[in-house]
C-alpha cells in the first residue's frame, strides 16, 4: 500500500514539475520585459491586406509616425481595450503626421466587419488590415493585443504589450509630444 502511494505521489511531484518547467521556458519564449523593443525598425518583408485583399505596405505612407496595433475578435483583452483604444485614435484626428494601422491576426473577416460596426471611427488616418499569414511574429509578437510606434523613419519608439489603458494621461501626453 506504501509504495503505491509513494509511485503515486512521486508522479504528482512529476507532473507538477514537468508543468512548471514548461510554462517557465514559455514565459521566457513568449514574454519580454517590460519596455523591451524585439525589432530596431519596421519590417520590410510583411504581406497585410485590407479587406477588400488590396496588397498594404506600411512604409508606403511616407513621413508620418505609425501605430501598428495587433488584435484580433477572438482575443478578450483586444475585446475591452477596444473601445477606449478608438476614443484614443479619435482623438488624435488633427495629427495628420499619424497613421494608425489596425491588424486583425487570424480572424475570420465577418466576424471583424461585425465588431467594427460597433464603434464609429473618425480619423481618415486609420488603416484596417489583416494577417492571416503570422506577419505579427516578424514584430517579435506572439500575444495580443501588442502595439508598436514607429518614426517617421521607420525606426522603433515603443512597444505596448498587452491591454491598455489609452486614455490615461501618461500615454496621451507621450504621443502628444512628439
Amino acid at each position: 500500500m506504501n509504495s503505491k502511494l509513494l509511485i503515486f505521489l512521486a508522479l504528482i511531484a512529476f507532473t507538477f514539475g514537468f508543468a512548471t518547467y514548461e510554462a517557465m521556458k514559455m514565459d521566457k519564449k513568449l514574454g519580454s520585459s517590460v519596455g523591451e523593443i524585439l525589432i530596431k525598425e519596421m519590417p520590410r518583408d510583411l504581406t497585410l491586406k485590407s479587406f477588400d485583399n488590396e496588397q498594404l505596405d506600411l512604409r508606403a505612407a511616407g513621413e508620418v509616425f505609425t501605430v501598428v496595433h495587433f488584435w484580433a475578435t477572438w482575443c478578450a483583452p483586444c475585446e475591452i481595450e477596444f473601445p477606449e483604444l478608438v476614443n484614443f485614435i479619435n482623438s488624435m484626428t488633427n495629427r495628420k503626421d499619424m497613421r494608425f494601422v489596425l491588424v486583425a491576426v487570424n480572424d475570420v473577416d465577418t466576424k471583424v466587419k461585425k465588431f467594427l460596426s460597433k464603434f464609429n471611427i473618425e480619423n481618415e488616418n486609420v488603416v484596417l488590415v489583416k494577417d492571416s499569414d503570422n506577419n505579427y511574429q516578424k514584430f517579435g509578437s506572439y500575444k495580443l493585443p501588442e502595439t508598436f510606434l514607429f518614426d517617421k523613419k521607420f525606426q522603433t519608439l515603443r512597444k505596448f504589450e498587452g491591454q491598455q489603458a489609452w486614455s490615461q494621461n501618461t500615454i496621451l501626453d507621450y504621443f502628444n509630444s512628439l
